[in-house]
């Protein structure tokens, strides 16, 4: 059965990167502004002149978004010269020039002020800083974070590209050092960002029974992103709502897909998939929840067919093979979730409660295991337990009437395998299903070789 996570981080993951990042940066900043004296002291009345003429003569035009070329000006400045509190004009008008580079529109008046003998060197000061201000805010928190968001927006809806160019850059000038989690790009055959947006909305909506228009209110920040545990690129979609007046954006649910687009979880980050989380938050509520009823109702909401059992089934079955039907004489058939008769059965407690008979993809979807998902190459899940199966067979043992538990496990590239249990069943006085497992095979996941078979010996 699946061991839950104890740990807060658990349930929620990693603290989000950008707010953290913002904060440290902002105070950083403060920081160093606050330990060193200004050196340039203008009036207030003439800095509100300044900053009044450039407004009423449009210098404080709308963005114009062109290249990215100031936004690396503004990184290799803070290098050279620290906070902006600290820049000398010659620092400023090396951004300015960059901005204009760029196609950000600065009145070529204004320019050719900054160039020339008619203003004094504190006036010069005063225009830039209003030229800065007027596009990128207080200066006292003006540097290439802050650049960067009035250009492109909240840090959340950045494009792949954006995000992977930005902090790449800033590894690149030393300015951010954290390596644990890096932003890469899609390569020829990867999903579109598109498609993986898709695929984690239905995630979500499965696992929250949420309808179109409720999950359509969230807007979903997309990273495609390698980490220090996994160098393997996957995607994480967090669907964000704002909040307050500030009108930031919170994360409310997040879905880990692999490469290929498959809901997964990393229980070591804390990432778990849409179906774990909504039963991590209704146990992390303290109240009774029939978890059995919640998972069969949210695994329901993720299958076309489900099995029954005629003339007198009060269950819904998610295992063709329900052992709990073996000792009636009527067989189960299929039905489709789509038929009314769903309405007055239920979920069958064996099939959500006997994990381990789950195919290794359900698992891993639902949080029933912290299990390796298979990777590109690997053999598929049936393949294996046919392999196991006729291994077991080829040294005189017999599988038949076992039911087959699939495991996965990775601890490199060249130690990949499958861990096929074959469980013998056992049926309690009070209905409780057991499992004991009589044989186990292991397998090389990508070439199907057999590595060991035979009885098993462990405690399961």
């Amino acid at each position: 059965m699946k061991r839950f996570p104890d740990s807060l981080s658990g349930a929620f993951g990693r603290a989000d990167r950008e707010f953290v990042y913002r904060v440290q940066s902002t105070l950083e900043k403060l920081k160093q502004q606050e330990d060193k004296k200004v050196k340039r002291k203008l009036s207030l009345g003439l800095i509100l002149a300044i900053i009044l003429a450039l407004l009423a003569t449009g210098t404080a035009l709308a963005l114009t978004v062109g290249g990215w070329g100031h936004i690396e000006k503004a990184m290799d400045l803070a290098v050279e010269s620290g906070a902006y509190g600290e820049w000398s004009l010659e620092a400023k008008l090396k951004l300015i020039d960059a901005m204009r580079a760029d196609g950000i529109g600065i009145r070529d008046g204004d320019w050719e002020k900054l160039q020339g003998q008619d203003l004094t060197e504190e006036e010069k000061h005063a225009l830039a800083d209003g030229i800065l201000t007027a596009y990128y805010g207080d200066e006292k928190y003006l540097y290439y974070y802050t650049i960067a968001e009035a250009e492109w927006g909240d840090p959340h809806t950045w494009s792949l590209e954006q995000k992977h160019w930005f902090w790449e850059k800033l590894r690149e000038k030393g300015l951010y050092g954290d390596d644990a989690w890096i932003d890469v790009l899609p390569e020829e055959g990867d999903l579109a960002p598109e498609e993986a947006v898709r695929i984690a909305r239905q995630a979500v909506k499965d696992a929250y029974l949420l309808t179109d228009a409720e999950i359509e209110g969230y807007y979903p920040n997309v990273s495609f992103f390698i980490t220090d545990g996994c160098k393997t690129p996957r995607w994480m979609i967090e669907f964000m709502s704002r909040y307050g007046n500030s009108g930031e954006f919170a994360s409310r649910y997040s879905v880990l897909l692999t490469r290929e687009g498959e809901v997964t979880e990393d229980a070591a980050e804390g990432w778990l998939t849409p179906a774990h989380a909504r039963i991590r938050e209704e146990q992390q509520k303290g109240t009774a929840v029939d978890m059995s009823a919640l998972l069969g109702q949210i695994r329901l909401k993720d299958q076309d067919t489900v099995y029954w059992q005629p003339e007198g089934g009060k269950h819904y079955h998610f295992l063709p093979d329900c052992p709990m039907v073996k000792k009636d004489f009527l067989p189960l058939r299929a039905l489709p979730v789509s038929d009314p008769q769903i309405g007055r059965l239920t979920p069958c407690p064996c099939c959500v409660e006997q994990q381990d008979f789950w195919t290794l993809k359900d698992k891993l979807r639902y949080g029933a295991g912290e299990w390796k998902y298979p990777a590109a190459g690997w053999i598929s899940e049936a393949e294996a337990i046919e392999k196991a199966r006729t291994a077991l067979e080829e040294k005189g043992y017999s599988p038949e009437g076992l039911y087959p538990a699939v495991y996965s496990t990775a601890e490199n590239q060249e130690e990949e395998y499958y861990i096929i249990y074959f469980d013998a069943l056992t049926i309690d006085p009070d209905g409780a299903v057991g499992a004991d497992p009589v044989y186990c095979v292991v397998l090389d996941a990508r070439t199907g070789e057999v590595i060991s078979c035979g009885e098993n010996h462990s405690n399961g």
